[in-house]
């Protein structure tokens, strides 16, 4: 009796130590997850500075596709590896266009370009104007977009937001073709199909490819070279001008770094002043 009695309090000892063991293994392994975030998180730093070079030693009069910048940058690290992106922020639409009556009409045109219905234009312009009819409990904005997100708040699908195929065509979501930031022109070298033909209804989707063809060999140098590539008219022209550029000032430098099983991600925009560059958006994960 006396030996059975041992054997239990032995047991019940040897199990209360394993359980001591692995809370201690189980800090320590979270101690070391941290410790890989901290070093994921100043990689990714270093990695950042190193990318604004390449946009430093960018053509001083356009940007395109066959920039240097465009062309991602993955490298290895004794524990990882490291991909720097840098993309033009200015190849897509500035929702805050909707503030304008002309951008309305760009922003209207892209909606239904993609197929979006689960958020209207109207209800995006009132929601930043404050102007409009408007039908939910709480109150507009009346202030520009800051974020993407704020699209979800407004009821947008996650189909409308992130892409969605209808039959057997693909329609790219707004989060793929929209932004908050940038100047409101869309640069012509760099901007997808889908924005191209958002400048105006006379842009159809073989023009708009035409133009993508086009400048992978010869990136426009000015707004007005649009008229070089097939089928682009002066009408379209003076109708697209006012909401078109070949220089961007915003751009998105993304970096992802892995370490020892540990990924990190930081998302930055920055803002172009000559050859002297501003972070507008920061955000580490």
């Amino acid at each position: 009796m006396i030996l059975v009695m041992v054997l239990g309090f032995f047991l019940l000892l040897s199990g209360i130590v394993v359980d001591e063991f692995w809370s201690v293994r189980q800090a320590e392994l979270m101690i070391h997850k941290i410790y890989l975030k901290e070093q994921a998180y100043y990689r990714a730093i270093s990695a950042f500075e190193s990318a604004i070079p390449y946009l430093q030693r960018d053509n001083a009069n356009y940007d395109s596709l066959n920039d240097i910048w465009a062309t991602p940058v993955e490298f290895p690290l004794p524990e990882g590896k490291i991909k720097i992106q840098v993309e033009d922020e200015e190849r897509y639409i500035n929702l805050n266009l909707v503030q304008k009556k002309g951008g309305f009409e760009i922003v209207k045109r892209l909606f239904d370009i993609l197929k979006i219905n689960s958020l209207s234009a109207e209800t995006l312009r009132t929601w930043v104007t404050g102007v409009g009819f408007w039908d939910r409990e709480y109150p507009p904005k009346k202030a520009p977009l800051e974020s993407l997100e704020e699209l979800r708040f407004l009821g947008i699908s996650n189909k409308d937001f992130y892409g969605k195929a209808i039959g057997f065509e693909f329609y790219p979501g707004l989060s793929q073709v929209a932004t908050v930031w940038g100047s409101g022109r869309v640069n012509l070298n760099t901007a997808p199909v889908e924005v191209i033909m958002a400048l105006s209804p006379q842009i159809d989707r073989t023009l708009a490819e035409n133009l993508i063809e086009y400048r992978k060999t010869h990136p426009l140098k000015k707004v007005e070279d649009l008229l070089l590539v097939d089928g682009f008219t002066f009408e379209i022209l003076h109708e697209v001008k006012p909401w078109a550029t070949v220089k961007s000032e915003y751009f998105r430098i993304t970096v992802e770094v892995k370490i020892g099983g540990v990924e990190g991600e930081l998302q930055t925009v920055v803002k172009r002043h000559h050859n002297r560059f501003e972070v507008v958006y920061w955000r580490f994960s």
